[in-house]
């Protein structure tokens, strides 16, 4: 087996040894930045889904009215716009619940360094009150999710329903899964209501000024 020179292998030190040094050393506020920046994005992916819940909504209630064919490609494509911004909440989300524990972590880690008791105490007050906000986003976000795979389900029911027989007969057949669907979007409207303001709280408990 080759070995490497003296020379080389010190090179390759001095290489990667600056790398390790700084990404062990970002600063905790920059932290805090990054989740409050993922907090931001998962706040607008929020607005973007009821969004594309609400037009499906508008272009599924307006085929009563006629112009079928011309009205369901509509529909269809929020369909589509829907669950995209789903996929797009739910990446959200994780990065939120990520980049938010690599904060807690590194509290922990300044906590551990600080040998003020009273600034080990509101670290470790900081700490906690982060740990427990998090977890609420995780409960609210996941009975967010939960209703929006409702509403998905609807909807992908309802579009495979009429694209078998695009009438005013099977409108009006489909009369119930509709409303089933209003319903289902309106609690969805309540459920990211509720995420958006501890999303919003998060933020505040960070304390983040980016």
């Amino acid at each position: 087996m080759p070995r490497l020179s003296t020379t080389l292998l010190t090179s390759l030190i001095l290489v990667v040894a600056p790398t390790a040094f700084v990404a062990c050393s970002t600063p905790g506020y920059k932290k805090a930045d990054s989740a409050a920046d993922n907090m931001r994005s998962a706040d607008s992916a929020a607005d973007a889904l009821l969004m594309s819940a609400q037009n499906a909504q508008t272009y599924a209630n307006s085929l009563q009215a006629g112009e079928l064919k011309a009205m369901f490609p509509k529909f269809e494509k929020e369909v589509d716009a829907f669950e995209s911004n789903l996929k797009r909440l739910r990446g959200s989300i994780s990065s939120v619940r990520s980049s938010t524990n690599q904060y807690i972590a590194s509290l922990q880690k300044t906590q551990e360094s600080i040998s003020s008791a009273d600034l080990k105490a509101k670290t470790e007050s900081r700490i906690s009150n982060i740990s427990v906000q998090l977890a609420d986003i995780d409960g609210i976000a996941g009975n967010a999710d939960s209703i929006a795979t409702e509403v998905l389900s609807g909807l992908s029911d309802l579009r495979t329903f009429l694209r078998a027989d695009l009438s005013a007969r099977a409108v009006t057949d489909s009369a119930p899964t509709r409303k089933a669907i209003d319903s289902s979007i309106a609690r969805l409207g309540t459920a990211l209501s509720n995420l958006k303001k501890e999303l919003a709280d998060v933020q505040t408990a960070i304390g983040s000024d980016a």
